[in-house]
């Protein structure tokens, strides 16, 4: 969810009248009609800035409908189901026409808002998790009146990111995300018996895509969603190898949240400090808004192009920490720091005798290691105790002494 625009949305979402002011049904280019709805502001029905939101998960989901206070500020909110979630049997994957393939169901629809007697001829597209990846499936086909996202906490790699990520089947992840948009079990057998990427994953590669999107985006994500990496991997495709008006126009915040927040302050054993839930800087979703599809003043130049939060102590102890950061690019300027596995099980930081030394352990099937906290989305996320885990016979651990000093980690490990 949007780390701190949400919280705004949230609290004027019950003073607003929930009942869509017209449905229309939006033809695509096979002559498929897909149904939307519209929200208009109070005495406004003419030349609005538009605000797209595409849900595979339907009109009435949460996660679309907390978009509709946006009618109060001005614009014409819209949303639209995508045309998996009209398949009452569940048999549709999700994103099969949202791309660039024969069906483009994101580009059609932009166009057909820009050019009805409502709006300016500006769309904007919001939407977290499933409905950032509809945004992100959208982007590379680059509609001439798609003039800015917002994409939090998703996937730019359905492969990579969500269903194999590292290699490995996310069985629990990808059984509990199918269940809410394809609840046939032939589309789970499909995309287990699909282990290796190929031209069937290719479909849903955003990255590759990068030099056809031409649109500035804000990519939110947090520390312990699972699809951080992607948020960062998605940014640095489009703001490095984007095409023109994409390249060097993303901006980046990552802060101490989950795939869920703001539902609950309190992630794992992790109870989210004031400071971060909103970064420093003047941008949010409603400034981002209002200057690409309204005009207004905002001085993207004095907002770096990255800001994320530097995850600290919150057992009271002293150390630095729970601060915001800026950086120009990712990753950030780095030293390597290297770090030795001993036979007694310490983490050495001075280089050791190299010798042919294993250690050994007994994996059982049966009683696997659980999941506990982390980047899930099904599973509790965030910091919890591992000490239940360390204390498995089949887990290996490696300590360091105290540190002397502070350090910082951030990046991949």
């Amino acid at each position: 969810m949007n780390g701190y625009c949400f919280l705004v949305l949230i609290s004027t979402f019950s003073l607003f009248a929930v009942e869509p002011t017209l449905t229309v049904n939006i033809p695509m280019r096979d002559g498929t009609k897909l149904p939307a709805d519209l929200y208009f502001p109070p005495n406004q029905q003419e030349q609005l800035p538009c605000i797209l939101v595409r849900s595979p998960a339907g009109r009435q989901a949460e996660p679309a409908k907390q978009y509709i206070p946006f009618a109060n500020k001005g614009y014409l909110v819209v949303i639209q189901e995508t045309r998996s979630s009209l398949d009452s049997e569940g048999k549709t994957l999700p994103y099969i026409s949202d791309g660039w393939g024969e069906q483009q169901d994101g580009y059609d629809t932009v166009e057909w808002l820009a050019h009805v007697p409502y709006t300016n001829g500006r769309v904007g597209t919001l939407g977290p998790s499933a409905l950032g990846m509809a945004q992100m499936m959208l982007a590379p086909t680059a509609p001439p009146s798609l003039k800015c996202q917002y994409i939090c906490n998703a996937a730019p790699s359905l492969y990579h990111y969500a269903i194999f990520a590292g290699g490995q089947f996310l069985q629990h992840q990808v059984e509990g995300w199918l269940s809410l948009y394809a609840r046939d079990p032939l589309v789970l057998n499909t995309i287990a018996n699909q282990p290796y990427y190929n031209d069937f994953w290719q479909q849903f590669n955003t990255l590759a895509q990068a030099n056809k999107v031409s649109t500035p985006a804000v990519h939110e994500g947090g520390w312990y969603d699972m699809f951080v990496q992607g948020t960062i991997d998605g940014f640095c495709a489009w703001q490095h190898e984007g095409g023109e008006g994409a390249r060097k126009q993303q901006k980046l915040i990552i802060g101490p949240w989950s795939h869920f927040w703001p539902y609950h302050r309190k992630i794992g054993d992790y109870l989210v400090p004031h400071n971060g839930e909103k970064p420093p800087i003047p941008l949010s979703m409603e400034s981002w808004l209002a200057h690409h599809l309204k005009g207004e003043p905002l001085d993207l130049d004095t907002i770096p192009p990255i800001t994320s939060y530097v995850m600290g102590p919150f057992d009271g102890s002293p150390s630095g920490g729970n601060i915001w950061r800026h950086a120009d690019s990712w990753p950030l300027p780095y030293r390597e720091t290297p770090l030795y596995l001993c036979r007694d099980r310490s983490l050495n930081f001075l280089s050791t005798p190299k010798k042919n030394l294993s250690i050994c352990y007994l994996h059982d099937p049966n009683n696997p290691v659980p999941t506990h906290g982390g980047r899930n989305l099904f599973i509790e996320s965030g910091p919890l105790d591992q000490r239940m885990i360390e204390e498995r016979d089949d887990v290996i651990v490696f300590t360091s002494p105290p540190l002397e000093e502070e350090i910082e980690i951030t990046g991949r490990i």
